[in-house]
C-alpha cells in the first residue's frame, strides 16, 4: 500500500502545513511509500493499491484509518454534505491506471465520478466517540479554499483535541489552556520539550516539601497542574501524537507518589511515623483506583468516567492531582499541614470504594448482555 498526495499545499492551520500534517498522519498509519505530485504532473505511480489524497483537504485521521481496513477500490463520502467526495479514496490499479489523468487534473471532480463505480464508505457511519478524550468528536473533514476555511479547520482541530474535563480545576484550565495551545503552535516549542518542563517542575515541588518550604511547593504545583495539559492537546493539535508520549501518565503517577510522600517524610520529623504511614496508605489506595479505572477502560471500551449519570457527576470530585493540591493548599494556609495528609486519605478511600463498586457494577452488567 503506498499514498499519493496529488496537488497539496502548504498553508499553514495551527502552525503546521497541510502537507506536513498529511505526511505525520500517514507515516503514524505505517505508510512510508509517500508519493507527491504537484500541478502539471499527469502520470501516476499504478504499481500498487494506493491511498489518494487530494492535498487541499484537512483530513480526521480517523477516516485515513478506517480506509486502510478496507479492502478494493473505496471513495470516502459525507452524507452529511449531501453525499460529497472528501478527497479521499482507497483505489486499485486498474482503477488508477484509467483514471491517472482525471485524477491529477481535478482530483475532487475525478473522485466523484469514480463514486459511481467503486464502493463508497460514508464517514457519518464512523463511531466518534474517542476513549482518550472520554467523549464524542464529530468526525470531521475541511477542503481549504480560503483564510475563512483555514480559521474553521483550526477551531475544529482545536475542538478536537481538547479532552472532556475530569474534575471542577480542569474546567477552570481549559480556557488558558486553548489560549496558550494557540500561541505555542506557531512557535518551535514541541510538546516534548513542554514535558520535560513539566516534570522539572514537578520535581522541584518534591524537593521544596521535603525541605518543608510547604507553600511554595504548593502554589508551584498548580502550576504543573495548568502546564501538564499543554503538552498533550499541543500534540494533538500539531498531529504530532505519538505512541512514546503515552508513557507520559506513567511520569505523572510517579511525581504525584513523591509530592505525597515528599509531604509525609517532612512532616515525620515533627508528628512521627504517622505522616509515613497516611503518606504510604494515600499512594497505596491512588495507585489502586488508577489500575481500576485503567482495566476498567480496557475491559469496557470506554472511561469509567462517561459509564452512567452518577459517574459523570462524580468524576468532578473524584480524588486526582489537581484536587489534592487544594487540600495541600488549604492546610498550609491553616497553619495544619498535617491535616492534608487526613483529608487526602479520606478523600482516596472514597475514591478507591466508588470506582471499585461502580466498576465492578458496570462490568457484571456487560457480562450478562
Amino acid at each position: 500500500m503506498r499514498a499519493i498526495i496529488l496537488n497539496p499545499i502548504e498553508t499553514e492551520i495551527g502552525g503546521v502545513s497541510l502537507l506536513e500534517r498529511s505526511l505525520r498522519m500517514l507515516q503514524h498509519e505505517k505508510i512510508s511509500t509517500i508519493t507527491i505530485l504537484r500541478e502539471g504532473v499527469a502520470e501516476l505511480p499504478v504499481d500498487d493499491d494506493a491511498l489518494v489524497m487530494w492535498g487541499r483537504v484537512l483530513l480526521d485521521p480517523r477516516i485515513v484509518h478506517a480506509l486502510l481496513s478496507l479492502s478494493g477500490s473505496v471513495v470516502a463520502i459525507d452524507r452529511r454534505a449531501g453525499s460529497s467526495c472528501i478527497g479521499i479514496a482507497r483505489l486499485e490499479p486498474s482503477v488508477l491506471e484509467r483514471f491517472q489523468y482525471r485524477l491529477a487534473a481535478d482530483p475532487m471532480r475525478a473522485l466523484q465520478i469514480l463514486c459511481d463505480e467503486c464502493t463508497v464508505f460514508d464517514i457519518a457511519t464512523l463511531d466518534d466517540y474517542v476513549p482518550k478524550l472520554r467523549r464524542r468528536v464529530p468526525i470531521y473533514w475541511v477542503e481549504i479554499k480560503s483564510r475563512a476555511h483555514v480559521a474553521r479547520a483550526e477551531k475544529i482541530l482545536l475542538e478536537s483535541s481538547e479532552k472532556d474535563p475530569s474534575d471542577l480545576m480542569a474546567i477552570l484550565h481549559r480556557p488558558i489552556e486553548n489560549w496558550a495551545v494557540r500561541k505555542l503552535a506557531r512557535t518551535p516549542i514541541t510538546p516534548n520539550q513542554i514535558t520535560v518542563l513539566v516534570n522539572l517542575l514537578a520535581w522541584a515541588v518534591t524537593a521544596l516539601f521535603i525541605t518543608q518550604n510547604f507553600l511554595i511547593g504548593a502554589l508551584l504545583s498548580f502550576l504543573v497542574g495548568l502546564l501538564d495539559g499543554f503538552d498533550g492537546k499541543l500534540a494533538r493539535l500539531k498531529g504530532m501524537v505519538t505512541r512514546l508520549g503515552s508513557l507520559e501518565h506513567s511520569f505523572d503517577l510517579l511525581f504525584e507518589f513523591s509530592w505525597v510522600l515528599a509531604l509525609g517524610y517532612a512532616l515525620s520529623h515533627r508528628e512521627g511515623s504517622i505522616s509515613l504511614l497516611l503518606s504510604g496508605l494515600i499512594v497505596t489506595l491512588v495507585a489502586f483506583y488508577r489500575s481500576v479505572y485503567e482495566r476498567y477502560g480496557h475491559a469496557a471500551g470506554m472511561s469509567l468516567d462517561v459509564a452512567g449519570k452518577f459517574e459523570q457527576l462524580f468524576r468532578r470530585v473524584a480524588g486526582r492531582r489537581n484536587l489534592y493540591n487544594l487540600h495541600i493548599l488549604g492546610w498550609i494556609l491553616a497553619n495544619v499541614p498535617m491535616g492534608a495528609l487526613w483529608s487526602i486519605l479520606a478523600h482516596a478511600l472514597l475514591t478507591a470504594l466508588v470506582y471499585s463498586v461502580q466498576a465492578i457494577r458496570h462490568l457484571r452488567r456487560l457480562d450478562t448482555t
